[in-house]
């Protein structure tokens, strides 16, 4: 009876999976239906179709259907699909590398084309090593979004030499923060190397760069708008940072605060006193308003070039937490005192005054 039972199962089971196929007439009603005489959202539909059961064309039919539309169509809704759809047959086929018959789209005259084949470098971003200058030529594209993505591929395909050497152009010179941001993390990445990491990004803090993202200094308290782009730029990096323990990134804090540059001085103590504040809006379970909530919503940016086998990030509140515990602790009092001690600029003992008071509070 069990066995009857079993099969009867098993029969069941096949007919339900068999109806999910799709029948031929189907294949090609939907492969009529990609005719420029249909509306828009009937090719699209026609198109999605197909890609989900591209098996049942045949790899060749339906890369072939997929490529003709990307190269012949000239609506750019039905390009960017097809170009999806084309890919999606790799993606779903595990193929490790990028075709190259899809990566030579990058040029495409349309920066929506370029953009689409970036995101899908994201998922898929290994190339074939005869590509590699196309990647640098794009690097440095006028389009942000082609910019941004393409600093995640160039990590993933070019030795560690070279990409240091272009993360750190791109780090230093790109007028975009996010781009910057992103260049220095994927630096980390690859260097661990916190102090510089930090100095690069308190040198950027000399420029005005808040109202870029559309936030008045005000917002912050912070006339000269400093705080906001030091947390954005390093607080979800170095925080969140899988390798990195607090305490390094609290040795590299403290050799900043003694940096020749009075600037650099200042700026780490801008940066100390935002991540106070930002534990204290934690521990008060205060819902984080204006700044606060843009800081806090940013600390999740490690996510962006996290591998699936990397270790789990921990939660930013508890690097927070340790942070904030080596700020308030004995050391670092006696560290202030010296600094004070030593400290000639009149506008950075100001903060570093601010800032002992706020660390014995």
């Amino acid at each position: 009876m069990f066995r009857k039972l079993t099969v009867l199962l098993a029969l069941f089971l096949a007919q339900v999976a068999w109806s999910d196929d799709p029948k031929p007439e189907e294949i090609e009603n939907a492969k009529k239906k990609l005719g420029v005489e249909n509306s828009t959202e009937d090719r699209l539909a026609a198109m999605k179709m197909l890609r989900k059961n591209w098996r049942f064309l045949g790899e060749k039919e339906a890369v072939s259907i997929f490529e003709k539309l990307l190269k012949e169509d000239k609506l750019p809704p039905v390009r960017v699909k097809a170009i999806s759809c084309w890919a999606a047959i790799f993606i779903d086929k595990k193929e490790k590398i990028f075709p190259l018959a899809i990566l030579k789209y990058l040029d495409d005259p349309d920066e929506e084309i370029q953009e689409q084949v970036c995101h899908l470098l994201v998922v898929l971003p290994k190339v074939p090593e005869e590509s590699l200058g196309l990647l640098l030529k794009h690097a440095t594209s006028k389009n942000f979004t082609v910019r941004q993505e393409m600093l995640l591929v160039l990590a993933a395909n070019f030795p560690k030499e070279e990409r240091v050497l272009l993360l750190l152009k791109m780090a230093r010179s790109d007028r975009v923060p996010t781009i910057s941001a992103n260049a220095h993390l994927s630096l980390l990445r690859i260097q661990r190397n916190i102090e510089d990491y930090l100095l690069y990004a308190l040198e950027m803090g000399k420029s005005h760069w808040s109202e870029a993202f559309g936030f008045k200094r005000s917002d912050a308290g912070d006339p000269e708008g400093n705080i906001f782009r030091l947390s954005l730029n390093i607080t979800p990096t170095l925080l969140n940072h899988a390798e990195i323990s607090p305490v390094e990134f609290f040795d590299a804090i403290k050799k900043c605060l003694t940096h020749s540059d009075a600037e650099i001085r200042g700026s780490c103590c801008d940066l100390v006193l935002v991540l106070m504040e930002a534990r204290k809006r934690i521990e008060l379970a205060d819902p984080p308003d204006g700044y606060f909530e843009r800081l806090l919503s940013w600390m999740d940016i490690n996510e962006i070039t996290r591998k699936p086998d990397d270790k789990p990030i921990p939660k930013y509140q508890d690097r927070l937490v340790a942070f904030v515990k080596s700020v308030k602790s004995k050391e670092f009092q006696k560290f202030l005192e010296d600094r004070l001690a030593k400290e000639q600029d009149k506008k950075i003992r100001k903060k570093l005054e601010a800032l002992k008071a706020k660390v014995t509070q």
